[in-house]
């Protein structure tokens, strides 16, 4: 018999040492240049044109079912008011698809819903294209000003 248990159990432990050492060295080797390839030649999907918020938070607006809200603090000066009913040049996106008619009433959004909104100071007040909630519907939701 070549060697005690110990110095067997030495050698083992030291040839199952290196080969995990070797595989987290090749994994190093090629797992860091292909995320940082992949990190320099990635270009994300162009948004809508304009200054642009995400909504990501939503809540419901009535019983209706088919009206939500969301809030956008920078968009306060720029939304419609009592004052200027018709002042917001925002435009809201479903999935990079616009929808509207914007400035509509919240009283036909609740009733007609299919994607009308309103820009009430910093509330947008809004319907998605088909009427689903926007929280679980798994589309994306973009508040935009446009650049003049």
């Amino acid at each position: 018999m070549v060697g005690s248990l110990p110095q067997r159990l030495a050698v083992t432990y030291q040839a199952k040492t290196t080969t995990i050492m070797v595989a987290v060295g090749l994994l190093f080797g090629i797992y860091f240049p292909i995320a940082l390839w992949l990190k320099l030649s990635f270009e994300p999907p162009p948004g809508p044109p304009g200054w642009t918020w995400k909504l990501i938070y939503f809540r419901k607006f009535d019983d209706s079912g088919i009206v939500f809200v969301s809030n956008v603090d920078k968009l306060r000066d720029v939304g419609d008011s009592s004052d200027a009913p018709d002042r917001s040049p925002m435009i809201l996106y479903e999935d990079g698809k616009p929808l509207g008619p914007a400035h509509s009433v919240h009283a036909d959004i609740s009733k007609h819903g299919h994607g009308r909104f309103s820009h009430w100071n910093k509330m947008v007040i809004f319907s998605t294209s088909d009427n689903s909630d926007p929280a679980v519907n798994g589309r994306e939701y973009w508040a935009v000003i446009p650049k003049h």
